[in-house]
């Protein structure tokens, strides 16, 4: 059963400041819910992504295979130029801790072990990538290394990025990694840290941040994929080619989007979203989502659709959390995410009346 139905205006439009000016040669701030762009500058523009990179290596890897797999350090990957979590050949670690050493502390022997272990090969795990980059719509991009290190064919754009950052912090387990400030490290040789530490200061300094990655080359100059997310509201900041770095920039462009929004509550958490009638049950199930369903609106809340998708009919007895149904959300037109609906109580077989014997 798939009810759909529109959302009214209610007059939520204001006045809007003045958008801040940055110091990045290339900028984009967008909404990570409905891809909508606050502020760009040079958002189309060829740029290197340094270890920013290493968000399209985590999401790649992450789709293509299981956290609890084992890992063994090559030569190659322990070799590894730039920025080091000091692996060594031959040492054995869970991908999920390669994950975190990657994206903490932007380990590039990480990132080389990371793509060996799941494409066969750097160059088979970059083939990979690219495809990821194709699939999400990046078609200005193009990516030579997991690791981000200097390389004329390896490039991308701020709404390439914003576009990656954004597929890619909607799987759990991606936003669970790059919101870490610290992790224990289980250290194999002296060299290593006991505890990795995430380089990205916005989780140490900016309320509501969760992400994502910094990175800084010489040629790429310092590069900062930021995200934060306040009331229900998520932000992605991408910013390259920065000098002084670029915490001042993501901080003013990430208060300037969040002053643009009116976070609309459509439904909140456990609240009824819709009744399925049980049969030979005692009542009808109400269905509830498992989160507050916000609605990031700027002036645009006529542009947005839910559609409920629900079991037409459930048997007695229903459990509680029982999974019965999806509410889709749309932004003109477009799907922007899908929440799982779930039965909010049990529900009981009804009582079968007494017969005469």
């Amino acid at each position: 059963m798939l009810a759909a139905f529109f959302l009214n205006a209610t007059g939520v439009s204001a006045a809007h400041p003045e958008p801040p000016k940055t110091d990045a040669r290339f900028a984009i701030l967008i909404d990570a819910y409905a891809g909508k762009v606050f502020y760009e500058k040079n958002a189309d523009s060829k740029a290197y992504p340094a270890s920013t990179t290493k968000i399209l290596t985590l999401i790649t890897a992450l789709e293509n295979s299981g956290r609890k797999d084992i890992v063994t350090v090559s030569a190659n990957a322990a070799g590894a130029e730039g920025s080091s979590c000091y692996l060594r050949a031959d040492e054995e670690y869970f991908l999920a801790d390669i994950y975190y050493a990657m994206m903490l502390e932007s380990g590039n022997d990480a990132a080389i072990a990371i793509a060996e272990h799941i494409g066969g090969s750097v160059k088979g795990f970059v083939q990979m990538m690219n495809r990821t980059a194709q699939d999400i719509g990046a078609y200005n991009s193009h990516f030579n290394n997991p690791s981000g290190l200097p390389d004329p064919d390896h490039y991308t754009t701020a709404r390439d990025m914003a576009m990656i950052a954004r597929y890619a912090i909607r799987h759990p387990a991606f936003a669970e990694i790059v919101a870490t400030d610290k992790k224990a490290w289980p250290r194999k040789n002296r060299d290593q840290p006991l505890v990795l530490k995430n380089t990205n200061e916005l989780l140490r300094s900016y309320f509501g941040a969760n992400g994502i990655k910094t990175g800084s080359t010489r040629s790429a100059k310092h590069c900062l994929v930021a995200s934060a997310k306040r009331n229900g509201l998520q932000l992605i900041a991408v910013l390259f080619y920065s000098e002084p770095f670029c915490w001042n920039d993501a901080q003013k462009l990430l208060d300037y989007g969040f002053s643009l929004i009116t976070p609309k509550v459509v439904y909140k958490k456990g609240a009824p979203v819709k009744a399925v009638y049980v049969y030979k049950g005692e009542s009808a199930a109400e269905l509830v989502a498992q989160e507050d369903v916000v609605l990031p609106v700027v002036g645009d809340y006529d542009k947005y659709t839910l559609e409920i998708k629900a079991e037409s009919m459930l048997f007695a007895p229903v459990n509680v959390s029982q999974h019965a149904g999806t509410l889709r959300i749309l932004y003109d037109g477009e799907e922007i995410k899908a929440i799982p609906l779930f039965t909010k109580a049990e529900v009981g077989v009804q009582n079968a009346p007494l017969g005469n014997d």
